[in-house]
């Protein structure tokens, strides 16, 4: 119903474009508005292909094209001289030429596939477009990277790749064809790769660009899952990555493809924090695609690392450097950036203060800061930080434990403020946040009688729990989806260290009225949590614990 309902509202808009243009068009040149007696469809069709091409198309050609595609003949679309036509359109910087195509159905013609997504909702907050929608924002948002029309910050590294790109033909059929297996009831991915084999086999492509092309759609949410999902300092889960991209031509296709998906998607969903990480995740991967590591040990990595903070800080010394050594663990060096670890050695180690340290500092143009607390390890440290900043209703995009020889720890957070429409940043604000979180008191948060939750309703309820022991080689990596409510961390986490799991790692992203929390975990003894009983009774807690508070989700 919702599908013949676009449709509709589809059909309506374009008509109503083109009959007010025909009335103002013979309005300014005092005629009338008459319909051809005899007409070729066949020659008018590629008539007006070849005008649009020389931007020189009219009005009356798109009425006609709007009210007689339909009865062109199958056989004309798949013309080697229709087929090149519609290829240099495709190709032009200009994206209101394939948006004409598709407003007058000669795009779904000449692509039968894409008409199954054009008007195919997607039932959830997170997609505000249906899926032909979606599809046709990420090409216009790359004609318009291409053309340098769009002006913003967050695309300034996606530029620089896009200047690298020598092929352009598999990002941009990938972009038309990402989700054409949307619908399909599979894997969305793997159908949609299957079905582009064929539409560009009738577009006459070559075999690397279609073989390139089906590898970008059935990857193309390799990166995201990545970047968002996972933890960018896991070696492993990076070498695996790369092994399986194993070019810098997929890299620098995939990344775009990445881009533009996440930014069509809806306003605002495209942000500094995820420019960031994808820009992070990128940098990893061509290092390790063009210079695989396997040959560099791990104690000359960090050894490589501690060198480059010396030589870039007034501050830190090779004796400060070795008295960090020799509390810290391998991980301390390598999980995290070497701008992250200069920062804490020179604002912690290298003044030797005691007592609860908090440090707080911008990351973005946009309102993203790392929270960064330096204090000694106690049971429920971690609960009582996350209390704090639930109470206040910050957002959580990552945290990250380092526990020391000495018992001190390093919690690191990347929290937003801009996502709480009463919060207004300000230094003032800064402050007492850091005040709270030196004292580390555990703050209250109403989950129920402050938002009444339970009275609001929402497309769907879901609970999806995976334990992956093959993803990464040194942490057990545990992934839960479910709708997304205040306090959501703070139990899942509280029944992790409940179960006496440490957790090194997570990560959140919020997708409309679902949130995917990943943590990367060992046990106390620091190995993987393998039980498979442990692991299944672990899971009935977890499934236990959300389905009894689904009642206050949002």
């Amino acid at each position: 119903m919702m599908k013949n309902y676009f449709f509709q509202i589809r059909k309506t808009k374009n008509l109503a474009q083109i009959i007010v243009r025909l009335i103002k068009e013979n309005f300014e040149q005092n005629t009338q508005i008459t319909s051809p007696k005899k007409i070729n469809l066949d020659n008018i069709f590629s008539k007006f292909l070849e005008n649009l091409i020389n931007s020189k198309n009219s009005v009356q050609e798109e009425r006609l094209m709007f009210e007689f595609s339909s009865r062109i003949k199958s056989n004309t679309y798949k013309q080697i001289k229709i087929i090149n036509y519609f290829k240099e359109i495709f190709f032009s910087e200009k994206i209101d030429k394939i948006f004409l195509l598709n407003d007058l159905g000669i795009l779904q013609k000449i692509v039968p596939e894409f008409s199954k997504i054009l008007d195919l909702p997607q039932f959830d907050r997170y997609h505000s477009l249906t899926v032909g929608q979606h599809t046709l924002r990420a090409l216009n948002i790359l004609k318009d990277l291409k053309s340098k029309k769009l002006r913003n910050n967050t695309y300034k590294f996606v530029y620089k790749i896009l200047k690298r790109n020598e092929d352009l033909k598999p990002l941009y059929y990938s972009t038309l064809l990402h989700d054409i297996g949307k619908g399909s009831g599979d894997d969305h991915s793997k159908v949609g790769s299957r079905i582009s084999s064929k539409v560009l086999k009738r577009l006459n492509e070559d075999n690397s660009t279609i073989s390139e092309t089906r590898w970008l759609i059935e990857n193309h949410l390799l990166m995201s899952d990545l970047a968002f999902k996972r933890d960018l300092g896991d070696f492993s889960v990076i070498k695996k990555a790369a092994k399986k991209i194993n070019s810098m031509e997929r890299l620098i296709n995939l990344f775009l493809l990445t881009a533009l998906d996440i930014s069509a998607v809806d306003q605002g969903l495209w942000n500094d924090w995820k420019a960031r990480l994808l820009k992070t995740l990128y940098e990893k991967l061509e290092k390790e695609i063009n210079r695989p590591s396997s040959v560099v040990s791990l104690n000359e990595k960090i050894s490589l690392i501690k060198k480059d903070i010396i030589k870039n800080s007034k501050i830190i010394s090779s004796s400060l450097v070795d008295n960090v050594s020799k509390i810290t663990y391998p991980n301390y060096w390598l999980l995290q950036s070497k701008e992250m670890i200069a920062f804490q050695i020179e604002k912690f180690f290298a003044k030797k203060k005691l007592g609860n340290l908090c440090e707080i500092r911008k990351i973005s143009t946009e309102n993203f800061f790392s929270v960064i607390i330096f204090t000694k390890d106690r049971p429920q440290l971690f609960l009582d930080l996350i209390s704090i900043f639930t109470s206040e209703k910050i957002s959580i995009h990552q945290a990250r434990i380092f526990t020391l020889a000495d018992e001190t720890v390093i919690d690191t957070f990347t929290i937003s403020l801009n996502l709480n429409k009463n919060l207004v940043y300000s230094k003032k604000y800064l402050n007492e946040l850091k005040q709270k979180l030196s004292l580390q008191k555990p703050l209250q948060f109403e989950e129920a009688s402050q938002y009444n939750f339970s009275n609001r309703n929402f497309f769907k309820k879901k609970i999806e729990i995976f334990f992956d022991n093959k993803l990464s080689s040194t942490y057990t990596v545990l992934t839960v989806i479910t709708n997304d409510r205040l306090g959501l961390l703070y139990d899942l986490s509280k029944v992790l260290l409940k179960s006496k799991l440490v957790i090194f790692t997570a990560k959140i992203t919020t997708n409309g009225d679902f949130v995917e929390d990943s943590f990367h975990l060992r046990t106390e003894y620091g190995s993987k949590f393998t039980n498979e009983n442990k692991i299944k009774d672990l899971e009935s807690q977890i499934y236990t614990m959300l389905s009894q508070k689904l009642e206050y989700v949002y």
